[in-house]
């Protein structure tokens, strides 16, 4: 029998931790929580305990390595059972024992037995993948002592009856020979117990983390195990039919935020912009990300086109991104908001008797034009020729004065043709900044353009910096013609996680480049923790006073015909050379990527530009100059904080596209229901499922595979038909008589 390697007590030995692993954990109520125990998923990642001052604790999967270190996040497919490596190379009719967490499967492997659990808690057990033990013809299942502990067990027998069901037992010649699950609930428990208290009841002096202080022959397997054949039991088995053990179908999931986003890394932002969102995140009780991602538009707003960075030789960019938060209704969109966006609409405030005195100069001058061009145009029809009268009314033409612009920098919400307009008559440059984003996306859509046309090219060209032209008939049959060239529109918005899983599937939004463009980050939920002590303090305004003189100061600084050049130090150049290929790299045939190149080829850019973001918020004097360098240091911030967003814009992506899939699975259902379908082939689900259909077989396919995943069908190959099969779990069908059957 193997032995599982032992974890080391990383209270005694923490310089020999994982790389990337944090020493300090901070939770949403701004808590920090110190690293207490790892354990080790083979090659796969590692799952943390983190223990809270208050005596609570957290425990954080890092399966995500990149840049040589370990990240926080999930498995991106189902998780792999923690202690696989014990019951490698043990023979099939060898008791294996199942627990709830890792901390009691750690444990059981001290004592030399064959113990597994799975990732993510007591509601995870259906995101793990339990097929190694579909070859055992033992299952011991250890429940905790409450109710999520045997709701954990009863979730374990289903899944570990479906794998034997499917996969047999190897090596089994006997066909009597079932696998047999079992529960052991271990007695004189306390409320929540589980294998360690029992243990610790016997080994007093142990913490449940190191190695247990053994003698020789003590006997403390052997005890254990005693005590487990005492209360064994047969599991209930899932409800089954006359053609075989069927496991209840499984809840298909819905669209949510998954939990493996990482860290917003909040300590690599310009002081200004992090005192800033950290004030308001204590403030407001928002996460510290929404008013760091709203504070860095802001920023990139008032640089507007009075700066570019050069990423590389002839390749220009203004700062301007496309930022959104999703988040659902109740997460206090609007305050961080409020806070970031006041410098820009205080500015404004302040502009506006400027505003008011230069558009009524503008408008007496131009009355006064218009009465002198009608003289003169009273004296051509006597003594004043024809070609004086012409040239004098054009000298006058040329002195009109153009109404100035409103000085608002920004909207929080205007069609297409507005955002136009706005983008034209402030030179080019432009921002939307809105916490409730939902009419922006419906424009982006094309949900106000009634001709089944999306409304992204201004957004598209905003963003990119190519030259807008609109040629049309205007007032009166006069025709217009305007242009907008290097435009720089900056965009960030909070909308609900329909609207832009809504986008997110939207094709010819993904076809045209312009969902690529777009970072979004799916705010972390903090409903529930937004506990107000009393007598707190409020808005501190001298946090504030750092970040809104710097908005102020770019404001007021003058456009002169030619932007400043920042471009990259020669080490900042060679860190975004490695960058570009890596990413690319990437997106190859089978790289992690291969699925979202449209997103992730437009990153490095995106990078760029928060550099030049970065440069200025950190150094705006630099734009009294012609040129700047962005520093390595400066890169490398951009950088990490560009992969952060890189990697959830992915992340939420195909959370998208997964949902998709499991939309057509939930129509499936709804069909097989219905009809009360026996079994179907994948070109007849295709057929007659509930609209709207698979476009094609092959995502008729997915869905199909989605349903064999979850227990609703099995995929059954008959050899005389070329395509397969699929059978109709019975449970299906009769779950849904009994919701119909009156009482």
């Amino acid at each position: 029998m193997g032995r599982a390697r032992l974890t080391p007590d990383t209270a005694s030995r923490i310089d020999k931790k994982p790389k990337g692993i944090r020493v300090l954990w901070k939770r949403g109520d701004g808590a920090h929580g110190e690293l207490r125990h790892w354990w080790q998923y083979g090659d796969k990642g590692f799952v943390v305990r983190y223990d809270y001052p208050d005596g609570s604790k957290e425990t954080i999967p890092y399966f995500r390595y990149e840049d040589d270190k370990w990240k926080p996040g999930g498995p991106e497919t189902s998780s792999p059972l923690f202690g696989l490596e014990t019951i490698q190379d043990v023979p099939p009719d060898t008791a294996v024992f199942v627990t709830e967490g890792e901390k009691s499967a750690a444990a059981l492997h001290q004592l030399g037995l064959p113990a597994v659990t799975s990732q993510g808690g007591c509601k995870a057990a259906n995101k793990a993948d339990w097929a190694p033990l579909g070859r055992f013809l033992r299952i011991v299942i250890l429940p905790d002592n409450d109710e999520p502990g045997e709701k954990y067990a009863q979730s374990v027998v289903a899944k570990v009856a479906a794998v034997a069901s499917v996969a047999g037992v190897a090596g089994v010649a006997s066909a009597e020979n079932k696998t047999e699950i079992l529960l052991a609930r271990l007695p004189k428990l306390p409320k929540g117990g589980d294998v360690v208290d029992w243990l610790q009841a016997r080994v007093p002096e142990w913490d449940g983390y190191a190695p247990i202080a053994r003698e020789p022959g003590d006997g403390l397997t052997e005890e254990l195990l005693e005590a487990i054949e005492a209360v064994l039991e047969p599991a209930e088995m899932p409800s089954a039919d006359t053609a075989g053990d069927w496991p209840a179908p499984m809840p298909l999931p819905t669209a949510s935020n998954p939990d493996a986003v990482s860290e917003f890394p909040l300590e690599l932002l310009p002081p200004r912009l992090r005192d800033a969102a950290l004030e308001v995140a204590r403030f407001a009780k928002v996460p510290e990300v929404s008013p760091s991602l709203i504070g860095t538009s802001v920023i990139a707003a008032a640089i507007g086109k009075k700066a570019v960075v050069e990423e590389r030789n002839g390749l220009i960019h203004h700062p301007s991104l496309f930022l959104s938060l999703v988040a659902p209704s109740g997460e206090r969109k609007s305050p961080p908001f409020k806070y970031m966006t006041y410098p820009l609409e205080e500015w404004t405030r302040q502009q506006q008797d400027k505003f008011e005195q230069e558009t009524a100069d503008a408008k007496s001058k131009n009355i006064a034009i218009d009465s002198k061009i009608a003289d003169l145009k009273s004296k051509a029809k006597s003594n004043l020729s024809i070609e004086e009268a012409t040239r004098q009314i054009g000298d006058l033409e040329m002195q009109r004065l153009r109404p100035p612009a409103n000085p608002r920098p920004f909207t929080t919400d205007a069609t297409e043709q507005r955002l136009f307009q706005q983008l034209h008559d402030h030179d080019g440059a432009y921002a939307v900044l809105s916490g409730e984003g939902r009419p922006v996306f419906d424009a982006i859509m094309g949900k106000y353009s009634g001709k089944g046309n999306t409304g992204d090219a201004i957004y598209l060209a905003g963003i990119t910096g190519d030259t807008i032209t609109r040629d049309r008939v205007g007032e009166a049959g006069r025709h217009e013609e305007r242009v907008i060239y290097c435009p720089c529109l900056n965009v960030c918005v909070c909308v609900q996680p329909d609207k832009y899983l809504e986008a997110a599937r939207n094709h010819s939004l993904r076809q045209s480049g312009a969902l690529a463009r777009i970072w979004p980050v799916w705010l972390p939920s903090l409903v529930g923790t937004r506990i107000e002590a009393e007598n707190e303090a409020g808005l501190d305004p001298s946090k504030m006073k750092q970040f809104n003189d710097l908005i102020f100061d770019l404001l007021d600084r003058p456009l002169h015909d030619s932007p400043h050049i920042a471009r990259l130090s020669p080490d900042a150049a060679r860190a975004r050379r490695i960058l570009h290929n890596k990413v690319e790299r990437l997106m190859a045939d089978g790289g992690d990527f291969e699925d979202v190149r449209d997103i992730a080829a437009k990153a490095v850019s995106q990078i760029t530009k928060l550099a030049l973001v970065f440069h200025i918020a950190r150094r705006p004097d630099v734009l009294f100059d012609m040129q700047s360098e962005i520093s390595p240091a400066t890169w490398s911030a951009a950088e990490t904080i560009g992969m952060y967003h890189l990697h959830e814009a992915v992340r939420v992506q195909r959370v998208a596209d997964g949902d998709v899939i499991m939309d057509m699975a939930r129509r499936a259902v709804q069909w097989i229901t219905e009809k009360r379908v026996q079994s179907f082939t994948v070109r007849e689900l295709q057929q007659s499922m509930p609209r709207p259909r698979p476009d094609t077989a092959a995502q008729a396919a997915e869905a199909c595979d989605a349903l064999v995943d979850f227990g609703y069908c099995r995929r059954e190959n008959d050899p005389k038909r070329r395509k397969p099969i699929f059978t109709v779990n019975p449970n299906v069908i009769a779950n849904t008589d009994r919701m119909s059957t009156p009482s």
